[in-house]
């Protein structure tokens, strides 16, 4: 008989297996272009998966367009995608098939604020001037080395009076305890570990000696939960 113990480490066994799911789907989707793939189409276009695998390097598009079609079916449900039927042959309309197009999720379609502008870019190459850059759940993404080209594009983008602001979760070594806050940390550890080649989760160690390797000057820590920490990076001393 499964007690109320077993069943809640089950489900939330099973809610760990998802979340990865979800995620490696979506960075598969990335990789393969299929966003950019369906965006390139026109504002509300819809394509199914044969369309989308025919603008995909392959030797094999008929399994490929299944396998494919199985990924785009995961990101629908999870809201990245719509799906429309219609008809897969223009001679036989009783035929249907799915078409998959963008949702504002996938769009990442940010509201509009005064004083606020968008730019699109690649903040390896360059980021545009300003006071002060916020990088929320970024750096965690990358190895050392490409979050330190990160945080030098920073740099250059600054005022020697400016900041960057990362908020992060953080591992404490110290304190390896069966908590809550301190699994889902880990947890997400091993989430970057498996779906990003180098990502991991950092101590406020880690996070200050890859500021102070790029040129920063300064770094504060301001825990704002048990292991999650808003840290600064100034490029000069604040005196």
């Amino acid at each position: 008989m499964e007690t109320k113990g077993s069943l809640e480490n089950h489900i939330s066994a099973l809610d760990i297996g998802n979340s990865l799911c979800i995620q490696m789907t979506l960075n598969t989707a990335i990789e393969l272009d299929v966003l950019n793939i369906i965006a390139k189409s026109g504002p509300g276009a819809h394509l199914s998966s044969k369309e989308i695998v025919s603008q995909i390097p392959t030797t094999n598009p008929i399994s490929a367009a299944k396998n494919l079609e199985r990924i785009l079916n995961l990101l629908s449900v999870n809201s990245f995608l719509s799906i429309s039927l219609r008809p897969a042959t223009a001679n036989d309309k009783t035929v249907q098939e799915k078409a998959y197009g963008l949702t504002k999720n996938a769009l990442c379609l940010a509201p509009k604020y005064q004083g606020v502008k968008h730019v699109k870019g690649d903040m390896f190459k360059s980021i545009p001037k300003t006071q002060s850059i916020m990088l929320k759940e970024v750096l965690h993404n990358w190895d050392d080395e490409h979050c330190k080209k990160i945080l030098r594009k920073c740099w250059e983008a600054l005022p020697n009076t400016g900041k960057v602001i990362v908020v992060e979760y953080v591992i404490m070594p110290q304190e390896l305890k069966n908590t809550p806050e301190i699994v889902h940390s880990l947890t997400v550890d091993i989430m970057m570990m498996t779906l990003y080649n180098g990502g991991k989760q950092r101590t406020t160690d880690d996070f200050d000696n890859l500021a102070k390797s790029v040129g920063f000057i300064e770094t504060k820590i301001f825990p704002i939960t048990h292991v999650t920490c808003v840290i600064e990076f100034l490029k000069r001393n604040m005196v």
